[in-house]
Order: C-alpha cells, then sequence, then structure tokens
C-alpha cells in the first residue's frame, strides 16, 4: 500500500437522500442503504478501480464484485448495501492501493469479476484472482438510507 493514498469516511447525511413525506415517516428502518464513492485523490493517481464485498439480501452469503471505475474527481452511486456496511478495496493504474485488514478476498486485478460465498465459508482464491485485504466500511447510524465515503 502506497502511504500517500489515506482514505477517510466522510460525514453520513443526517437522513435519507431522498425527501420523504409525513406518511413515511413512521415506517420501518430499510435493512439497506445507498453507497457512494468519490474518488478524491491526487491527479497522479488517476482513475480507480473499486471492489466491493457484501451480505446478500439472504444475509447468508458475502458478494464480491469489481470493478467499479472511479474517475478523479468523481463520485458514483456504487449501489444498494446491506447494512451495517460494506468491505472495499481500491487499486489505481499506478500501483496505489486502499486496502485494509477486516478481511482477505480474492480478486482478479486483470478482468471483471462477480462471485458469492456461504458467510461461514473460506474459499480459496481460484486461477488469475489474488488476496487483497479489504477495509470495513460501516455505517455510523443505521437509521441513515445513504453514505458517502470518500477516498483521498
Amino acid at each position: 500500500m502506497i502511504p500517500n493514498l489515506l482514505f477517510f469516511l466522510v460525514a453520513a447525511l443526517n437522513g435519507p437522500m431522498s425527501p420523504v413525506g409525513p406518511e413515511l415517516a413512521a415506517a420501518p428502518p430499510s435493512r439497506t442503504f445507498l453507497l457512494r464513492v468519490c474518488n478524491k485523490t491526487e491527479m497522479q493517481y488517476g482513475t480507480l478501480d473499486l471492489a466491493i464485498a457484501s451480505l446478500t439480501p439472504d444475509l447468508g452469503h458475502i458478494r464480491v464484485t469489481g470493478w467499479v471505475l472511479l474517475r478523479p474527481s468523481q463520485c458514483v452511486d456504487v449501489g444498494q448495501f446491506q447494512k451495517p456496511g460494506v468491505f472495499l478495496y481500491a487499486m489505481s493504474g499506478v500501483g496505489a492501493e486502499m486496502s485494509g485488514d477486516a478481511t482477505v478476498l480474492c480478486v482478479n486485478t486483470k478482468e471483471k469479476f462477480d462471485y458469492t460465498f456461504l458467510v461461514d465459508a473460506h474459499p480459496p482464491c481460484p486461477a488469475n484472482y489474488g488476496p487483497k485485504g479489504f477495509a470495513l466500511m460501516q455505517l455510523p447510524n443505521l437509521q441513515v438510507d445513504g453514505f458517502t465515503f470518500t477516498i483521498e
């Protein structure tokens, strides 16, 4: 990991990402949240490739997908994910990584990938995949329905 590429959590939104009418105010909180990721790294890092691991709706599997392209100074709505959070890994074309020690998962650094495994399983990396450390991005408040994560 290149030490100059740091990541920071941006303050969560104080409420849902879209206006909610009074008739929905009493609705039970959602089990999912919309994740937006922003690339605010120095221009030398260029476009980042983001991999995401999250619980599936049945809460019994982990889905790992890559790659979402994050162009410099751009934010992308990545998708809806199960609360309380996701695991993230990012890499740049110049060898910089945003990684973590929350969990190690397999990624294919050469092409898009999408796989699922049981929560309690620890599958080995298949051919063309390598182990990478993922960082935990956990919601600071389970009542929010949207969250922005910024890579700086």
